[in-house]
């Protein structure tokens, strides 16, 4: 049974194969700020669970409103992403500082979110990235907690990238 943060794996629109293989680890807690010590502890972090080097790119899902001129939901914003190196994390710890009460989703390698991305609500926005990636580094809105999410290859126990 599920409890805590892993009840959002069931709010993410995934496949009932994909929901089922599902699994989410809290791998830092902090007090919404990153000192120096937790900065380190992030870059091993990403190193580690997003298997890269390097580059990552940080994506802050849009909020949507409902248009009465329009009739439809509208994003108030375009997405907010950028691709950024490891040894400079210095603008990953601006967004996670600035961004109280917004999700940051942090994807491996160079990627540019789809223009039809921006009208999904942020846990289908996580699922689709989820599903996309198949492991995907998560902070909260809080900033307090920093999640890894992953669907669990059945065949080895391991994620499946």
């Amino acid at each position: 049974m599920r409890e805590g943060w892993e009840l959002l794996l069931d709010v993410l629109g995934l496949s009932a194969e994909d929901n089922e293989n599902a699994r989410l680890e809290v791998l830092l807690k902090t007090d919404g700020r990153l000192y120096k010590d937790k900065r380190n502890r992030v870059v091993e972090i990403i190193r580690d669970k997003l298997n890269t080097n390097d580059e990552f790119t940080i994506i802050k899902p849009p909020i949507l409103g409902w248009s009465s001129e329009s009739g439809s939901l509208n994003p108030f914003f375009e997405f907010l992403y950028k691709t950024i190196s490891l040894s400079d994390i210095s603008y990953f710890v601006e967004r996670w500082e600035i961004d109280g009460g917004d999700w940051l989703v942090i994807v491996p390698g160079r990627f540019t979110p789809h223009i039809d991305d921006i009208y999904y609500y942020d846990e289908e926005f996580i699922g689709r990235y989820l599903t996309q990636n198949r492991s995907i580094l998560l902070k909260s809105p809080d900033g307090y907690d920093f999640m890894h999410l992953y669907i669990e290859d059945k065949k080895n126990g391991e994620f499946d990238m």
